[in-house]
């Protein structure tokens, strides 16, 4: 019995629809084939993934991690865009310092510090439970007070 895929001909991470017309029955040798071709003549990774995935160069798991792996890249190669109300909190707050890259490097040193503490503390037996976790609507804290504005408890 063949097996039978069913190929976007314009794959639907470069634009491609469900449409019909983009839609074409291919067995899995080749849809593999199909897969292989595309990533020759235009580079895309999601295409070589494809092609070896059905051609059985690489497994489920591998493929997955592959994914994952590129994802991450394009992931921090985006820049966060904030909106107006974000920015405005931020300024309330004081938080300036993804303006000023100097700042930045000072901001994950006292994140790196604060964790540091925190398994320090939990290292020498000490409770850390005097922290609350609280939100701002957006993200979860662990702080000893309360800031205005904010939520007590988690999201």
């Amino acid at each position: 019995m063949t097996i039978y895929h069913t190929h976007h001909i314009i794959p639907k991470h470069a634009g491609g629809t469900d449409d019909p017309s983009n839609l074409i029955r291919l067995t899995v040798e080749e849809h593999a084939e199909a897969h292989r071709k595309l990533y020759e003549e235009h580079g895309r990774w999601q295409d070589e993934l494809a092609w070896r995935l059905l051609s059985s160069q690489i497994g489920k798991e591998e493929a997955y991690r592959r994914m994952l792996q590129e994802n991450g890249r394009r992931v921090g190669k985006l820049r966060r865009k904030h909106t107006q109300e974000q920015k405005e909190h931020f300024i309330q707050k004081g938080i300036e310092w993804h303006k000023d890259p100097s700042n930045y490097e000072k901001k994950l040193e006292q994140i790196a510090n604060h964790c540091h503490s925190l398994s320090a503390r939990k290292k020498r037996g000490k409770s850390i439970s005097k922290l609350k976790w609280c939100n701002d609507g957006t993200n979860n804290y662990r702080l000893k007070e309360v800031p205005e504005g904010y939520n007590l408890g988690r999201i």
